[in-house]
C-alpha cells in the first residue's frame, strides 16, 4: 500500500510539473514575448528618432538640383523608407499581443490612441522629409510638434 501511494504521489507530481511548464511556456510564448517585441520596436523608434534626426528636422527644399541630386534623394527615400517602415511594424506588434486592452489598462503597455498617434507622427514627418520652394516656416514648428508628441506617447527621452 505505501509503494502504491508513493507511485501515485510520484506521477501526479510529475504531471503537475509538466502542466505548469507546458502554461508558463504558453504564457511566455504568447503574451510576454510579443509584449517584448513591442518594447523593442519602441527602443528602436526611439533609436531612430535620434539618428535620422538631423534628415527631419532640416527637411530638403524641392529643386531641380536636389532633385538631380541622386545621393541626396536615395538618402531622402532610405529615411522616409525607415520611419514608415517602423511605423508600420509599431502596428503589427500592436496586434500580436493578445488582451492588449487589458495590459493598457494597467500601463503595461501604451494606449492604443497614444500609438495611433505615434503612428501618425512618425508617417507625418517621413512625408516632410521634402518641402516647396515657397515653404511654410511653420513646418519647422510642426516637425517638432511631431517630434514631441512621439517622445510624449511613447515616453522615451531623446
Amino acid at each position: 500500500m505505501s509503494s502504491g501511494f508513493s507511485l501515485v504521489t510520484f506521477v501526479t507530481t510529475v504531471l503537475a510539473g509538466v502542466c505548469v511548464f507546458i502554461i508558463g511556456q504558453f504564457i511566455l510564448k504568447f503574451i510576454f514575448d510579443p509584449i517584448s517585441q513591442l518594447k523593442l520596436e519602441i527602443a528602436d523608434i526611439a533609436h531612430k528618432m535620434v539618428f535620422y534626426a538631423n534628415r527631419y528636422s532640416n527637411p530638403v527644399v524641392i529643386s531641380k538640383e536636389n532633385i538631380e541630386n541622386e545621393e541626396m534623394k536615395a538618402d531622402m527615400i532610405e529615411v522616409s523608407m525607415e520611419l514608415r517602415t517602423s511605423a508600420s511594424r509599431l502596428s503589427s506588434k500592436v496586434q500580436a499581443v493578445p488582451f492588449y486592452n487589458f495590459f493598457a489598462f494597467f500601463r503595461i503597455v501604451p494606449k492604443l490612441y497614444d500609438l495611433n498617434k505615434v503612428q501618425s507622427n512618425i508617417i507625418g514627418l517621413s512625408n516632410s522629409l521634402w518641402i516647396g520652394k515657397d515653404h511654410d516656416y511653420k513646418i519647422y514648428e510642426k516637425i517638432e510638434e511631431r517630434r514631441n508628441e512621439i517622445k510624449h506617447y511613447l515616453k522615451i527621452r531623446l
